[in-house]
């Protein structure tokens, strides 16, 4: 396809290929008011017809497509047209989405919903202006050799006559002037590229810079022109470094690499850097040329998308942790609880079981920070009282913190109950003191935590509107550095951290903002550089009911008679489950095998009023278990449990017959109430 003429009218023409209609039509109706005609397709195919009947200057493109994806048509354009700006517009968030299609030739992106079509406008503008300047500068190469061959023929002429050299030296006058009107357009280009150029001399002697260059790097051309190249270097880069890429570029090579800019005004960038000799006609080196491209946003898009995926692995290894961490816990507190029944009257000995049993209980919450984590297990929000996981978190805090650290706690709330599940209280407070600690961790100081209660909207004013009503106020303050004023806003945004490479991953008051959100609350920081900094939360107080009651006691635990088959490929968990269930009057069979139950089954079916079975086992899993006892005995109740529930939803458990689903560890309140539940449910 022939190159578009960007000058041949001042209204250029856009093909827009979207399958909505409702976002082609803004998109249409916004740019004809902005003096841009437009061209509409509805897919992949249509696309691809107009494109190549209508010659367009530029084609907005979706990249999520019935039939031919976008992707597809990026190809087919790119490949035909490379000169033609290609912008992708996309809807679906993924980072991965966005580095595809830039490398596919996507000159620039924009996402969907499309909030300010100023933007769009702007986006647009820069690519026509870009790729006309790519246009005139290939005219321009063109029209040199074009020069060359000329000059040729001019010099095969010279033994025509004087009148005929007179008119030769008048054409080569005007032709040189025409060359200079390309070189003064090649200059421009180059003034407006996008890309920071750099000329200099051989020896170094800095020759010119172009506006792109000055932005990236602070360096103005009027300051530095003349001057070595050594006041471009960056302190991060040894000498050797630097001497490694003269020693390329004087030997007449090429040397690419990356870079960060020597930027004085603001923070470095990092650039993609290709520096080349410039020779003369005669092949000798007179200057060299560096072409920096600015690719920090791409960059930090790549290592997102690393980081995204390292948390992924880790998440998968922490739900693998806590898989095997509650069985082991099972047996603890089961032990525990066998060994409180055998305690009765050394009520010494019966504190020491309740200490380990309220451990445990700990630890259980522990491994549900860890699911939830690895999103395997839903957080269930119920009411929380704020104040003892204050307590509970500040005696951690003060075994593990430097002696340096001066702990103040004051809590002066007596509402102080919220609905949330206790592992995000945990976390918020956690996240929010490891983050002060880590700003004392030099010079020590104090970390303060406070917890009141307020009134919104008479106490105080807050950044996030919130409804009025009774609310706990936690605040975290330090005496550390402080945050830098350019910081503030920046500090809740996902891995932005200003820790040192394998301290943080920038993730803490991200994860603590979401929590705080979706917990109907806010949270703020202030800061003054060398004094400290603050966090405050907000969170609503509870208005449901406090739940009444307690754990059973176990003289009124509900117990039974039926005939029970527990089924465990740990020996340890089946021994306590026996036990349990013995002490509440079933009478148990046991296996730590599924095919030593399923054969057990299988020769007397009808002998068994419950299956009580683990959900991962070797060989044959519980849910497999299941499929095969209810083929013989359709109606046999089942209680499947689990360490690690993979977020398999309960209705999906009833469809295969499994009535319940009990979570590890459980205690044997846990395990009376739910099996009395089955039997007494209507079938």
């Amino acid at each position: 396809m022939e190159n578009n003429d960007f000058s041949r009218t001042d209204h250029p023409l856009v093909l827009s290929i979207d399958d909505d209609p409702i976002i082609r039509q803004s998109i249409c109706a916004y740019l004809e008011d902005c003096n841009f005609r437009v061209i509409q397709a509805e897919d992949g195919t249509q696309g691809l017809a107009m494109f190549e009947e209508k010659n367009p200057d530029i084609v907005l493109l979706d990249l999520r497509m019935p039939g031919i994806s976008g992707f597809q048509v990026l190809d087919e354009l790119h490949g035909n047209s490379p000169e033609t700006p290609l912008i992708v517009i996309s809807g679906t968030g993924e980072i991965e989405d966005v580095i595809a299609a830039l490398r596919k030739g996507a000159w620039d992106y924009i996402t969907k919903p499309i909030h300010d079509m100023l933007i769009l406008e702007h986006v647009i503008s820069n690519a026509l202006e870009r790729a006309r300047l790519l246009v005139e500068n290939r005219e321009y190469r063109e029209h040199l050799e074009t020069q060359i061959l000329q000059r040729t023929a001019k010099l095969n002429e010279r033994t025509l006559a004087l009148e005929q050299a007179n008119a030769r030296l008048k054409r080569e006058m005007e032709e040189r002037q025409a060359a200079e009107k390309e070189r003064l357009y090649l200059a421009t280009a180059i003034e407006q590229a996008a890309d920071g150029i750099l000329i200099t001399e051989k020896n170094g002697t800095i020759r010119y810079l172009n506006p792109a260059f000055e932005r990236m790097t602070g360096c103005a051309l009027n300051t530095t022109k003349g001057l070595s190249y050594r006041i471009l270097k960056n302190q991060h880069y040894s000498e050797a470094f630097y001497k490694q890429i003269w020693q390329a570029i004087n030997a007449g090579r090429t040397w690419q690499g990356h870079m960060l800019s020597p930027r004085t005004n603001g923070p470095p960038r990092e650039l993609e850097v290709s520096i080349s000799p410039v020779r003369d006609k005669n092949g000798n080196i007179i200057s060299f040329v560096s072409v920096n491209r600015d690719v920090t946003q791409e960059l930090q898009l790549e290592k997102q998308l690393i980081q995204a995926q390292k948390m992924e692995a880790i998440a998968a290894l922490a739900g693998g942790i806590a898989h095997d961490f509650n069985n082991i816990l099972s047996a603890m507190m089961g032990y525990t609880q066998l060994a409180m029944t055998r305690a009765v009257g050394d009520q010494k000995m019966h504190g020491y079981c309740e200490k380990i049993l309220m451990a445990g209980d700990r630890a259980r919450d522990l491994i549900g920070q860890i699911l939830s984590f690895s999103r395997q297990e839903p957080q269930e929000e119920k009411r929380v009282h704020v104040k003892f996981i204050v307590k509970e978190v500040m005696k951690l805090l003060k075994a593990t913190l430097p002696a340096n650290i001066e702990i103040r706690t004051v809590v002066a709330a007596d509402m102080d109950s919220v609905m949330a599940d206790p592992t995000q209280i945990h976390q918020i407070l956690m996240n929010l003191c490891t983050n002060a600690a880590h700003a004392m961790r030099e010079k020590g100081g104090v970390l303060g935590v406070v917890l009141k209660e307020t009134v919104l909207p008479m106490a105080r004013v807050c950044p996030k509107v919130l409804k009025s009503g009774n609310y706990i106020e936690l605040s975290v303050a330090d005496t550390g550095h402080g945050i830098p004023q350019e910081n503030l806003d920046k500090i809740f945004d996902p891995y932005f951290t200003t820790k040192d490479p394998g301290k943080g991953t920038g993730l803490g008051l991200s994860v603590t903002r979401n929590i705080v959100n979706k917990l109907g609350g806010a949270i703020w920081v202030e800061s003054v550089p060398g004094n400290g900094a603050c966090f405050t939360v907000l969170l609503p107080c509870a208005t449901e009911p406090a739940e009444e009651g307690g754990m059973l006691a176990a003289d009124i635990l509900p117990t039974g008679k039926e005939r029970i088959l527990f089924v465990d490929d740990e020996k340890f968990l089946v021994d306590i489950g026996q036990e349990f269930l013995e002490q509440l009057g079933y009478q148990v069979l046991t296996r730590t095998s599924s095919s030593e139950a399923l054969e057990v089954f299988l020769a007397a079916p009808d002998q068994f009023d419950l299956v009580i079975t683990d959900y991962t086992m070797p060989k044959i899993t519980g849910t497999e278990l299941v499929h095969k006892l209810r083929a013989v005995r359709p109606d046999i109740p089942v209680i499947l449990c689990s360490g690690f529930p993979e977020n398999i939803p309960m209705e999906s458990l009833k469809t295969i017959g499994i009535q319940d689903l009990l979570i590890k560890p459980f205690t044997i309140h846990d395990l009376a109430t739910r099996i009395r539940n089955v039997f007494n449910s209507p079938s």
